[in-house]
């Protein structure tokens, strides 16, 4: 069986092969603990000199917090906030629905605790340092100022990496995990790695407690709560992190509505654009104390080179747009199906075989993610999402509302995935 922080060493490979690992950002240290877990060697090479100590929220739906409970990542040290509920409304503020834990926990088995599987936000500096330290527990070894700049293929059964000062490490497996902007992508593949402009401009944005006037906004942080509000082909998410002491913004604005944005340079910019919205993201936007603002892209999945001797993980495999919030949970998946994966390997031999079934489980579930994220971007498109502008302002409009609660069927399967589980079904059906 596949193992993890929760299981016994027994079902760990007891052959154990050593795994390198390009990028040390939450993929790459999720990666490297699975695979430490399920009985493997795993060094980390990291480019920059040291862990990243900035940087705004991350969360992960329930999906991915049962790996990072599974893994031994979690608790006070990382100071994650555990979401009561999470609310998605029209424009005006008007909830389209119950709130999506509600419709979580009516639909989990009977067997699984929901309440002990929430969405967690996090500081992402303070999950990088959790995952850092879990790393270390496990016997991993991250380099940082360690940039990779040629891979070898196989050779006498191995393959190596070579770093900038001509250092050269040898392993049995190579995984990329250096994000969106990946340059191991095409040092691997041979392939020009061009992300695809969405058609939004996303802007993140740190509202500071501290600057927070007004009841009803600090009532809102210290409820935990995460709120979305999707309309007007425009979509905003919100959620406290740092114990509540802030809000992470993530906000996505069609391009060509651009015009209706007064600047387009931080955060004064949005509060023009979101004048006629609910009120209370309005008093978030005045209260805000940074934003980056950059063009939201997504990256078609290529995952494993033609002999098997490297795959690619998280965003450097596939970049999805942000809609569903599974970024993170996402990444999480690939790290532990391939850790699972890797408990199964008892020789050299197996992985190619263990490589192209990781391949196949994620990209059939990258695949329909990806659907599901195209259908809530044409419904964000073509209809007024909640409300439509009229002479007497926002009226509400039920279409909306039904495919709101259509979609709520498919999270059902986004947040009960289990990584391991699946994993698991995929080699009994499918040894190697």
């Amino acid at each position: 069986m596949c193992v993890g922080a929760m299981a016994t060493a027994e079902g760990a490979s007891d052959s154990p092969i050593h795994v390198l690992i390009v990028g040390g950002g939450l993929s790459g240290l999720a990666t490297a603990i699975s695979v430490s877990l399920a009985g493997h060697k795993a060094t980390v090479f990291e480019q920059s000199p040291a862990p990243f100590d900035a940087g705004s929220g991350v969360v992960t739906c329930p999906n991915g917090t049962r790996l990072l409970s599974r893994w031994g990542v979690g608790g006070p040290d990382t100071r994650q906030t555990f979401a009561a509920r999470w609310d998605v409304c029209d424009p005006r503020g008007t909830a389209l629905g119950p709130d999506l834990m509600t419709g979580h926990c009516e639909g989990v088995k009977a067997a699984e605790n929901c309440e002990s599987l929430p969405p967690w936000t996090f500081y992402r500096p303070h999950l990088i340092q959790a995952l850092l330290r879990r790393a270390e527990e496990v016997g991993i070894t991250a380099r940082f100022g360690a940039r990779v700049t040629r891979f070898n293929g196989l050779a006498d059964g191995k393959t190596s990496v070579m770093l900038e000062d001509n250092e050269m490490h040898h392993g049995d497996l190579v995984v990329v995990a250096d994000g969106t902007g990946s340059k191991s992508r095409h040092l691997l593949t041979h392939n020009p790695v061009n992300p695809t402009a969405t058609g939004y401009i996303a802007y993140r944005i740190t509202v500071d407690r501290t600057r927070v006037r007004g009841p009803e906004l600090l009532a809102f942080m210290d409820n935990l709560c995460i709120r979305t509000w999707a309309g007007n082909g425009s979509y905003v998410s919100v959620y406290p992190m740092r114990n509540a002491g802030f809000l992470s913004m993530m906000v996505l604005i069609p391009q060509d509505q651009l015009q209706q944005v007064v600047s387009i340079n931080g955060v004064p910019s949005l509060q023009h654009y979101f004048k006629d919205w609910d009120p209370l993201l309005s008093s978030m936007i005045r209260a805000a104390s940074n934003a980056n603002k950059w063009t939201a892209v997504h990256l078609l999945p290529e995952r494993r080179s033609e002999d098997g001797s490297c795959i690619l993980v998280g965003d450097a495999a596939n970049t999805m747009w942000p809609f569903l919030s599974q970024g993170l949970s996402l990444d999480l998946e690939d790290a532990g199906t391939l850790g699972c994966l890797l408990g199964h390997v008892r020789s050299r031999s197996q992985l190619p075989a263990a490589t192209a079934l990781y391949t196949r489980i994620r990209d059939a579930r990258a695949q329909r993610m990806r659907d599901e994220t195209d259908v809530f971007e044409r419904q964000l498109q073509t209809t007024t999402g909640g409300c439509r502008n009229s002479e007497e302002g926002f009226e509400a409009e039920t279409d909306f509302r039904h495919k709101f609660e259509t979609g709520r069927m498919a999270q059902s399967w986004m947040w009960s995935y289990d990584a391991y589980a699946e994993a698991e079904a995929a080699f009994n059906s499918d040894p190697f």
